[in-house]
């Protein structure tokens, strides 16, 4: 995935091995009304979702330390929420127990909002396809020796049950779950609802995906390559890019992989799209990545679910909903 900030001379966001770089800009003067304030630019490097990351944020020193630490401690929560790769974050312990009790608020409303998608995409929109995502990343000696059909079994969102004080159960003992799809949009939200909670409304948040906030600000959509096909104006709004063949198994296969057949042939290079938030924005991505068709786009778009959608086919054809 690439999407360019073109206000930022193009810098990109590639989705290479989910590697990504993370850019939050709160291009506002918080001290704006009070011009004996000390106007200066703060800034924090770090990395989060392994990737490097880095905030600025330009107003008075003191107010803009302030946010940047609550900001800086929303993406920390959102490392230990929904990591694959934390050993010790809520889903990890999900994964391993098939059971997680008295989850955060966070990671309940996310659940709320995959089962959402999960209905208004017929389905394709499934984070239990981490099973798949592991056989295929085998060597071809030990993938052999794997029954999809057994692991099939185990995949589908009906198997995650959603109960009372905040329990999240697997209905079967091999179901997992993954949440790449989705994860940087909700921490792309969450960013974006603290900085307008501190009245920054003049906000651009990158983390893997875009949201603007009053002003207009002009990204640009690039292919898996960096190469830019398109443009489009963000205004209190998100946009996320899905890119099937950003990663590669060792087959050749891309890494979105559909709940009903697991690895399939994509037939778009890349799929953009525009919503009110990240988390819608990048949930519905990863799901018409795996279409083959843009009937499931166009009735989205109908049920204003998202704005706007972008479609790269595999022809380099760009097609505009």
């Amino acid at each position: 995935m690439c999407t360019l900030d073109l206000a930022n001379k193009g810098a990109c966001s590639m989705n290479i091995q989910r590697r990504r770089f993370l850019s939050i800009s709160a291009a506002v003067s918080i001290g704006a009304a009070i011009p004996f304030l000390r106007q200066v630019e703060t800034n924090w490097n770090g990395h989060a979702f392994g990737a490097e990351a880095s905030i600025k944020i330009k107003g008075d020193e003191k107010k803009a330390k302030m946010v940047l630490n609550t900001v800086v401690e929303k993406i920390r929560l959102a490392e230990q929420e929904f990591s694959l790769y934390d050993m010790d974050s809520s889903l990890s312990k999900l994964n391993k127990n098939n059971k997680l009790l008295h989850a955060t608020n966070e990671f309940i409303n996310l659940m709320h909002e995959i089962n959402r998608l999960n209905q208004v995409t017929n389905g394709l929109f499934d984070p239990t396809v981490q099973p798949y995502f592991e056989a295929y990343s085998k060597s071809k000696e030990q993938f052999d020796e794997i029954d999809l059909n057994e692991i099939k079994a185990s995949i589908g969102w009906h198997n995650v049950v959603i109960a009372d004080n905040n329990n999240v159960f697997f209905k079967k003992q091999n179901t997992s779950m993954t949440l790449n799809g989705i994860a940087q949009g909700y921490a792309t939200d969450l960013v974006a609802d603290t900085l307008h909670s501190f009245g920054l409304e003049n906000i651009l948040v990158n983390v893997g995906e875009y949201r603007s906030g009053h002003s207009k600000n002009r990204i640009g959509i690039a292919d898996q390559f960096g190469t830019l096909i398109s443009q489009i104006t963000l205004q209190n709004n998100a946009i996320a890019t899905s890119s099937p063949l950003a990663y590669q198994f060792k087959n050749g296969g891309g890494h979105i992989l559909s709940p009903f057949k697991g690895q399939v042939e994509a037939t778009w290079k890349t799929v953009s799209v525009v919503a009110k938030t990240a988390t819608v924005a990048d949930g519905i991505s990863t799901a018409l990545a795996l279409t083959t068709n843009t009937e499931l786009a166009r009735k989205l778009i109908a049920d204003q679910l998202v704005q706007h959608v972008v479609l790269e086919d595999n022809s380099g054809k760009v097609i505009k909903l």
